[in-house]
């Protein structure tokens, strides 16, 4: 997981996942124990820092995997991450060819469902395939049938905008595509100038959320965002605690987003985990960098629907070795009980579409929320 503030947040939630996994813990999933009555397995975690650079996860997977397989210092069974699709994308590729399963609770981009490239990726989130369906039908509910959309030129992004496009010609919405690179604010003003000049009154944004106010304060810039002649359409979730003048300008845009109720016991526990210090350093310990969360300043939060993710991902993982064929399982034998894996979980009922590794999309839903300017720093509402 890449350390960033809001991603961070998921890798806390994964610690937290272990821990109750390995003992046996009701807290979050009621009937967790009982669903692991009679299996010892226990699991163990190496985490890393990839800084949402496809580069450095590779450079991380050659340190794992470049050293020998052995009993006292085995390979992993299966890796959790990366949040990025154009992360995944490469490390999904080397793990296929080494084996080994990959699962994501962050990566939607619906190029990660070939299974012809991607055998052992699984995902406990659905593809962009499904949320592309959702922000579509309210479009065309609403009566729109010209819109304009700015994505981020990667895996996610442009996977995002097919799934957009494919869904807007099956109802005659004529759109028009505006690609933007990763980190390049040159970028981004020349793609919001082109949606301006093409004159897309309603803008659908496929943003990485590390970008998400820098471009809104572009699109302020431009005229084409703050202004009620343009109204943003957001395939992503802005986090409340964001900056005044991106909240004035986000205010009301709509937000597709799953709906997923709060988990009140994952925000307990979360919250027994800001107020623990001992399972702080016991987290950091587990990094192969632990520096980076020196004097970091662990602070309350609701769960978003990531890390609600990111834990029903881990108790996946954990029941797919539990219920593997025997007690020596190979990762073959690993990946197909993680696809035959199903129960209740965070979010609803977990299980897996076969043929795509990627999670079910059944007892799912979207919501439609509007950004509110409270007229607070942190005044977003919904």
């Amino acid at each position: 997981f890449e350390v960033r503030p809001y991603l961070v947040k998921v890798d806390i939630v994964s610690y937290i996942a272990i821990k109750h996994f390995n003992a046996r813990s009701n807290k979050v999933i009621p009937n967790l124990s009982e669903m692991l009555d009679g299996c010892d397995i226990q699991i163990s975690a190496d985490m890393r820092d990839s800084q949402l650079s496809s580069r450095k996860a590779v450079l991380q997977f050659q340190d794992v995997f470049g050293k020998e397989n052995t009993i006292e210092n085995p390979w992993p069974f299966a890796v959790l991450g990366a949040a990025r699709s154009a992360v995944s994308t490469p490390l999904a590729l080397l793990h296929d060819i080494y084996g080994i399963t990959q699962m994501s609770c962050y990566s939607t981009s619906a190029e990660l469902d070939d299974k012809t490239r991607f055998s052992t990726f699984t995902r406990s989130i659905p593809s962009n395939s499904v949320d592309a369906l959702a922000m579509i039908t309210f479009l065309e509910a609403t009566g729109v049938k010209y819109v304009g959309v700015l994505y981020v030129r990667d895996s996610y992004g442009t996977f995002f905008f097919k799934d957009l496009d494919r869904e807007a010609e099956k109802r005659n919405m004529r759109v028009v595509g505006a690609p933007y690179n990763f980190g390049d604010s040159d970028s981004v003003r020349e793609a919001l100038q082109y949606l301006k000049d093409n004159d897309t009154r309603h803008i659908i944004f496929v943003a990485d959320p590390s970008s998400a106010q820098e471009i809104v304060r572009i699109g302020v810039d431009l005229g084409v965002a703050g202004t009620p002649e343009y109204s943003w359409i957001l395939a992503l979730s802005i986090d409340t605690n964001i900056d005044l003048d991106v909240a004035q300008a986000l205010h009301g845009s709509a937000m597709v987003t799953l709906d997923n109720e709060v988990n009140l016991d994952l925000e307990d526990a979360m919250w027994e985990f800001i107020e623990d210090t001992n399972m702080q350093q016991e987290y950091a310990s587990l990094h192969n960098e632990p520096h980076i969360f020196d004097g970091r300043v662990w602070t309350k939060e609701s769960p978003s629907h990531f890390q609600s993710f990111a834990y029903d991902a881990i108790i996946a993982l954990g029941l797919a070795a539990c219920q593997a064929p025997n007690d020596q399982f190979t990762r073959a034998e690993f990946h197909e009980s993680l696809l035959n894996t199903s129960f209740e979980g965070v979010t609803g009922f977990v299980s897996f579409n076969k043929d795509t590794g990627t999670r079910s999309t059944e007892g799912l839903r979207y919501q439609i929320l509007n950004s509110l300017f409270m007229g607070e720093v942190n005044g977003l509402g919904s």
